[in-house]
């Protein structure tokens, strides 16, 4: 029921307790293997006088190698990133790697985002594939860690869904992905006084400085500013000093008969903190 056989004709005739062998060969269609086996079944003919002769039929059947298999591979376009809010955009292809057919719902778990999946072809063909997608927004400790790695794994079932079989998870190897962050640590100093003019020897000018961090990456202690012209006392808490946050610095000077001949006080300061065990500069 399966394939064309091949009988010889001698010898003639075939005598009691005599045999042939007759041949046949088969060639094994996807659906044999997804069925499992191949079973066929076969009857024998021949003639006594210008009577048929039939055998009882018979049954052979061959199991196949059933090999489920599912290979995933992840990729970005993302080459790096610098600030909270940028977006890293995720590809993934899962192909049928195995010789089994393959069956929606497709899907792909990554521990770090929701991933959407294109549920055709359906079925997955041995060597087809089914593509998805995902985006990550990146957080302020994804900037401080330095790089963004996320793992995932794809999935497919190995029997369609409502048929005679349960399905089953055929699950793929786990894909990683690592998209560097660029580390900017900076510093800003906004330096100003309330004090309008001078007019006295003893006169004192008092000052003010926010030193705010301006990079991407949090910062620490000791926090300092350089004057030229005076000390000047800084907080050192919050620790750290996260991006976008200031501390204010404070310091007075007192006006002596050189300033009041030069006709004015002019200073210049940088604000300084470290970021791990390199020092960050403001600029003047």
């Amino acid at each position: 029921d399966k394939t064309t056989v091949t009988c010889p004709q001698t010898p003639n005739p075939l005598n009691p307790g005599a045999f042939i062998t007759c041949t046949a060969t088969y060639v094994v269609t996807q659906a044999d293997l997804d069925a499992g086996s191949v079973t066929n079944i076969a009857s024998a003919g021949a003639m006594y006088g210008t009577t048929p002769v039939t055998s009882p039929p018979d049954t052979v059947n061959v199991p196949a190698d059933q090999n489920p298999a599912l290979t995933l591979v992840k990729s970005t376009t993302t080459t790096n990133y610098d600030s909270v809010g940028d977006t890293i955009n995720y590809s993934y292809v899962a192909t049928n790697s195995g010789n089994v057919t393959l069956y929606p719902p497709y899907s792909v778990a990554d521990d770090k985002t929701t991933v959407t999946c294109d549920q055709t072809p359906a079925p997955l063909a041995p060597g087809a594939s089914f593509n998805c997608t995902a985006t990550y927004v990146v957080t302020q400790n994804d900037i401080n860690n330095g790089s963004v790695t996320n793992i995932a794994k794809a999935t497919a079932m190995d029997a369609p869904t409502g048929g005679p079989t349960t399905p089953g998870p055929v699950d793929s190897n786990e894909d990683t992905v690592t998209v560097p962050a660029v580390q900017g640590p900076g510093l800003s100093l906004d330096k100003s006084t309330t004090t309008l003019n001078y007019d006295s020897v003893g006169d004192i000018i008092s000052y003010s400085y926010k030193v705010t961090n301006s990079g991407n990456v949090p910062l620490t202690p000791p926090y300092s500013v350089t004057d030229d012209k005076t000390t000047v006392t800084c907080p050192q808490t919050p620790n750290p000093l996260n991006p976008g946050a200031f501390i204010t610095c404070t310091a007075t000077y007192v006006v002596t008969q050189a300033d009041l001949d030069a006709g004015s006080v002019t200073n210049i300061a940088s604000a300084g903190a470290m970021y791990g065990t390199t020092p960050v500069t403001s600029p003047p």
